[in-house]
């Protein structure tokens, strides 16, 4: 998932929170009010995280907002019990009733209302909170472990006429290497590049130009070092950064330029 996608699903779930809110559900919503999976919004949270880190735009508030939403994903459960909870709250706030007061069955015996409905309202309330809490402390896991998610600079050298090149090393360790010459630039499965699988070749100048420049606009948000020059070297790098594993790596170089 690219970070403009990332951003989008987290658009449309801002939208449902709100509009689950203008439709009168203050404590749970509909989950059919989402219009992705619960993971995606999940995973799209994490990469907006990534990369208002990695951008140097991490604010307290802007880290407090995400780990908020990420939570509050809890919130939003099967529609009958949404209805269900929403409806009984609606009748507790008509009478200013306390769910947690300690004469509430009483009350509800005398406003002729179910115990069963009080039950119901507190078991779904209990889930919820007991998911928040669950969520919660699996996004602050990990930003707490971040830096084992996505590709590492290690080294590179970008001089014009004798060396262009970049190692990285991906979240499972493994190596990867990236070559540009004037023959072509070659990416490999390897820690300096005489050895190892290939991942990525293309000796074609055109092609080789035009990848970087699709690679560039793919990724709008520069993860290199501000003295990394070589356009290509820099939109190539820039892509590994992003990516998770090599077999992102591969498929992203691959898809940026098809050829025909």
């Amino acid at each position: 998932m690219e970070i403009k996608e990332a951003k989008k699903i987290y658009d449309e779930y801002s939208s449902a929170w709100e509009n689950s809110i203008k439709a009168g559900y203050t404590i749970v919503a509909p989950q059919s009010y989402l219009k992705t999976s619960k993971e995606d919004i999940k995973k799209a949270l994490k990469i907006i995280w990534v990369h208002t880190k990695k951008t140097k735009n991490l604010s307290d508030d802007k880290l407090n907002i995400l780990k908020i939403g990420y939570s509050n994903l809890a919130t939003f459960i099967n529609d009958t019990d949404a209805e269900k909870v929403s409806e009984f709250q609606k009748w507790l706030d008509e009478f200013r009733i306390d769910p947690n007061n300690e004469h509430i069955r009483e009350m509800l015996a005398d406003k002729n209302q179910s115990i069963e409905k009080l039950e119901n309202f507190i078991e779904i309330q209990k889930k919820v909170n007991q998911e928040m809490l669950k969520l919660n402390e699996e996004f602050t896991n990990y930003i707490n472990n971040y830096g084992e998610f996505t590709a590492k600079l290690i080294a590179y050298a970008d001089v014009e006429g004798k060396a262009c090149w970049a190692r990285f090393r991906m979240p499972n360790n493994d190596p990867c290497w990236l070559s540009v010459a004037q023959g072509g630039i070659v990416v490999k499965k390897s820690i300096i590049g005489l050895f190892g699988a290939e991942l990525y070749k293309e000796t074609n100048v055109y092609y080789v130009g035009n990848t970087a420049k699709a690679l560039s606009e793919r990724y709008s948000d520069n993860l290199t070092p501000t003295n990394m020059r070589n356009p290509v070297l820099k939109a190539f790098s820039n892509t590994i950064l992003h990516c998770s594993d090599l077999p992102e790596v591969v498929h992203i170089l691959n898809s940026a330029f098809p050829k025909t």
